[in-house]
């Protein structure tokens, strides 16, 4: 049993393994992602898809299906089964014994606001890191699906343009296609809160201390293992993502 949809295959799966609980059988799972892709893309699915049912414990024998030569599958099981073999020492995982909290049999994406193009009903966004690039230029964006044409002055967009720029400290001082967002580290954003599609970035509690905020869109990192309640009702009023 398998699917090229990973959400489909991952729930399907489950809902088995569940039908065999009730019936009192057993039977081996063999897990895969049909068809997964190539490159990246067929990589990344393939251990979204295998992954999160080996994470639940299981699957008996695994295949990585890649539209690529044969030989280029097998490194790819190899690193995803090798997680496991290295499991033997740790300490037993407790037992699951009630998720009513959520349906592992089922999809839904976390309720969030909406803020420009981010949250709520949009699409996932973007976001290409060059704060540790020594220097943007037009020819940086290259890279990221933005190619600037000199004859004609524009920017031409691929499929794969990303939606957001992290520059951190960097700077941009030429035209930016008007498809993009700046997002610069909070005190550098201060010198281009004034141009468009900029945004500032800040650091945890260091949002609320801010004296300077866009009115439009700020960034919160947060470090998830200190998030508190009073933390997430607070910034969930504000025009923030985090």
């Amino acid at each position: 049993m398998k699917a090229s949809n990973t959400q489909v295959m991952v729930q399907a799966y489950r809902l088995l393994v569940a039908k065999m609980i009730e019936s009192n059988r057993n039977y081996p799972l063999h897990l895969g992602v049909t068809e997964a892709g190539d490159g990246e893309d067929g990589r990344i699915k393939s251990a979204v898809g295998i992954g999160t049912l080996l994470e639940d414990g299981l699957g008996d024998t695994i295949r990585v299906s890649l539209t690529e030569e044969p030989e280029y599958e097998i490194p790819v099981a190899k690193i995803l089964a090798d997680r496991y073999t290295k499991r033997n020492s740790h300490k037993a995982i407790p037992e699951i014994k009630s998720t009513l909290t959520y349906s592992p049999f089922e999809y839904s994406r976390r309720k969030t606001n909406e803020v420009i193009n981010l949250g709520h009903h949009n699409v996932p966004r973007v976001i290409a890191d060059y704060s540790m690039k020594e220097g943007v230029t037009a020819a940086s964006l290259f890279g990221v699906g933005y190619m600037y044409s000199v004859p004609t002055d524009k920017w031409n967009l691929t499929d794969m343009a990303v939606d957001y720029i992290y520059l951190g400290d960097n700077i941009i001082d030429f035209e930016i296609p008007g498809t993009l967002g700046l997002i610069y580290n909070s005190e550098n954003w201060k010198y281009h809160k004034d141009k468009d599609r900029t945004y500032p970035l800040f650091c945890q509690d260091e949002y609320f201390k801010a004296e300077e905020k866009s009115d439009e869109l700020n960034f919160v990192a947060v470090d998830i293992n200190s998030l508190t309640e009073e933390f997430i009702q607070k910034i969930n009023k504000e025009k923030t993502l985090f």
